[in-house]
């Protein structure tokens, strides 16, 4: 165990016991985490901002109902990610933002072109694809684990992601 998951463990449980500055800085430690997971689904600065303040409220008002302190960014990502799913659902038109907008994401080595074409796929895909091949392939989540944050069987997390991969192939 790191000394920064022993901190987050600190931090989790002296915020379930009731100290807000805690709490506090669980969102600080943890935001750009939950604000670039949100942006990969909603595709918008604004909306993701929305969903990570959201996510946070969730997170304080039932942080009482997390059983493991260790588990508390696995939690945050799937409240984030439901969220941002949700948000995309109920909202009929949503325009996409080029990744460079979003405040303090390193720059990848890559092609621009290559960069907005990517994009561009990634945008067409539904919000439920994009979380699964996002939480995949970026986060590095197993199957099982995503099964568990979005609620679904290992089988659908599988078909998705592969569904997902195909889908920008053919777009790419």
């Amino acid at each position: 165990m790191t000394g920064d998951d022993e901190l987050l463990i600190t931090l989790v449980r002296q915020a379930q016991l009731g100290e807000e500055s805690a709490f506090a800085k669980l969102v600080t430690l943890r935001h750009r985490h939950a604000y670039q997971t949100a942006y990969a689904i909603v595709r918008s600065s604004h909306d993701a901002e929305e969903v990570t303040q959201d996510a946070f409220i969730k997170a304080f008002r039932k942080l009482h109902t997390l059983k493991d302190p260790s588990a508390f960014l696995a939690w945050l990502t799937t409240i984030v990610t439901r969220l941002a799913i949700d948000h995309v659902r109920t909202k009929k038109r949503h325009i996409a933002e080029p990744i460079e907008n979003i405040a303090d994401v390193p720059a990848r080595a890559i092609d621009p072109t290559l960069r907005t074409i990517l994009e561009e796929a990634l945008d067409q895909l539904t919000p439920a694809h994009r979380a699964i091949l996002i939480l995949r392939e970026r986060d590095g989540y197993d199957y099982a684990e995503i099964a568990r944050m979005l609620n679904i069987p290992i089988g659908t997390v599988k078909s998705r992601l592969a569904y997902a991969k195909q889908s920008l192939r053919n777009l790419l």
